[in-house]
């Protein structure tokens, strides 16, 4: 079914190879679990799969790579797509129509799909992912979470026979979680191939057949799922040190009575009352579409309140006015990396600030590990990568309140903690954090206070 014999590829503009010598066959049938650290390469390999590399991505690749007998470099990507359907890890690249109900079908009925045979498919893979009460949703309304729910469906419903998945959990709550786990079971049932690139491989344990940990660009290890699995770890609360801002210390973010509405009048936030003090290191939880997104970014005055007040900073939010002082991780980090290298990222929020970087841009890339990067573009990297260089350039300006919507998404676990031990670092510093999360171990050991959000009201806000 896949046979990779002999890959090696250099991504354009690098020295260093991505892959070296990968060697790999899936059976047909066979769900793979493909894991490792943060860059070792399960990106790379997606793309060397589905034809991208070196089709779209140009670069230098070695070696073999058959899908059903067929190289995908030879195929157009286009005529690729009907026999393998990829995941990516940013839904937002493969989301095309207004509604959720019509991205799911688009790709139904460009397979020549009856109507009927495209409504029974549709509805049972939004049933599956938990969206079917969001069929008649406009998509620019879905949380993060939710458009990953839907990118997967929409690559599923049409049926390929093969199926790759690029980090599918990173966005996704718990009901996300068990959905997603839920349509892998049906689908092996149904003799669909499976390759997912995950960092959360024990959170897939009873799904995947085979695991393969890549490392640096290599194959490090490739056994049985039960050899190499453990069963999950249970949670046992490990507490940072982290100062809580005092009941004393000025308040920095005030919420009164506001609303936040969309244009159909649906609303997405609603806060009588909130507020945020100098020092405090704040989660802010809730399932899937919540509303923790909304309240970030009304906050940083990017959503303005369709009632009361905003106030940062003693004025009114206003992004123009804030930026500099208050920065803003997107939960996409895709949306901003603008720069042509990694260099050029770190120093371009200093330069427009008019602030000399060139000893700070040294020190930070190698605080978060880029030095090796620092002449590659941002988007060649992994979305591990792109994601430490989006939060280095936000910390580099000096902020004193940094608003994170998910700063962990496409980390594995020692990169992650070393990310947030970074962040809590500089919360000790003084800068005010808030960060939207949904994974608990994270809050048990980097928050002072929990603000949890429900249906876009907040229903706990406590002390830890």
């Amino acid at each position: 079914m896949i046979r990779v014999d002999h890959l090696t590829y250099r991504y354009p503009g690098s020295a260093l190879p991505a892959l070296q010598d990968v060697s790999l066959e899936v059976r047909e049938g066979e769900c793979l679990l493909l894991t490792g650290e943060t860059g070792a390469g399960k990106t790379t390999l997606i793309c060397a799969l589905n034809g991208l590399i070196p089709q779209v991505l140009g670069g230098r690749r070695e070696g073999q790579v058959e899908v059903e007998g067929v190289d995908p470099a030879s195929l157009p990507v286009r005529e690729l797509a009907q026999r393998v359907g990829t995941v990516f890890q940013n839904p937002e690249h493969q989301i095309f129509m207004l509604r959720v109900w019509d991205d799911v079908a688009f790709g139904c009925f460009n397979r020549g799909f009856s109507e009927r045979e495209a409504e029974e498919k549709v509805e049972q893979v939004l049933r599956l992912m938990g969206l079917w009460d969001l069929r008649t949703q406009e998509v620019f309304k879905l949380s993060g979470g939710q458009k990953q729910r839907l990118a997967i469906a929409g690559s599923c419903a049409p049926g390929p026979r093969i199926l790759l998945f690029e980090e599918p959990l990173t966005d996704l709550d718990q009901e996300g979680r068990s959905a997603f786990r839920e349509m892998i079971s049906t689908l092996k049932d149904r003799g669909h191939t499976l390759i997912i690139a995950e960092h959360q491989g024990e959170e897939l344990q009873s799904c995947v057949d085979r695991v393969v940990r890549l490392h640096q660009g290599r194959i490090a290890e490739d056994v049985p799922a039960p050899l190499f699995l453990p069963p999950p770890p249970p949670l046992h609360r490990q507490r940072r040190d982290l100062p809580v801002g005092p009941s004393a210390a000025p308040l920095l973010i005030e919420l009164r009575e506001v609303e936040v509405a969309f244009r159909d009048g649906t609303v997405g936030l609603k806060a009588p009352s909130l507020a945020f003090r100098k020092g405090e290191m704040t989660a802010i939880c809730g399932p899937n579409g919540s509303g923790k997104t909304t309240l970030l970014k009304a906050i940083m005055g990017m959503v303005p309140p369709t009632r009361g007040e905003i106030r940062v900073l003693g004025r009114r939010a206003c992004f123009k006015e804030l930026v500099g002082r208050v920065a803003y991780l997107f939960q996409n980090p895709d949306e901003q990396l603008i720069a042509e290298t990694v260099e050029e990222e770190l120093s371009f929020g200093l330069r427009n600030l008019g602030r000399d970087g060139g000893r700070r841009v040294e020190a930070y890339l190698d605080l978060f590990d880029l030095r090796d990067l620092r002449t590659r573009h941002p988007l060649t990297l992994s979305r591990g990568q792109r994601q430490r260089l989006a939060v280095a350039s936000l910390l580099i300006m000096e902020p004193e309140i940094l608003l994170l919507d998910e700063p962990t998404t496409g980390l594995d676990r020692e990169s992650w903690i070393r990310l947030m031990e970074g962040i809590a670092e500089i919360h000790r510093r003084g800068v005010t954090v808030l960060y939207a999360t949904h994974r608990q171990e994270i809050v048990e050991r980097f928050a002072g206070r929990l603000v949890r959000l429900k249906g876009g009201e907040v229903i706990d806000d406590q002390v830890l």
